[in-house]
């Protein structure tokens, strides 16, 4: 695996899980409403 795309691989996952934690914090409030 090239440096470069173990890079992008990294981001790619950060980004997920940022927008799992969005969805998460949606739902719960979502939930309280």
């Amino acid at each position: 695996m090239t440096n470069k795309r173990w890079n992008l691989f990294v981001r790619n996952m950060s980004y997920k899980s940022r927008a799992e934690n969005l969805y998460q914090k949606v739902k719960r409030m979502l939930l309280m409403a």
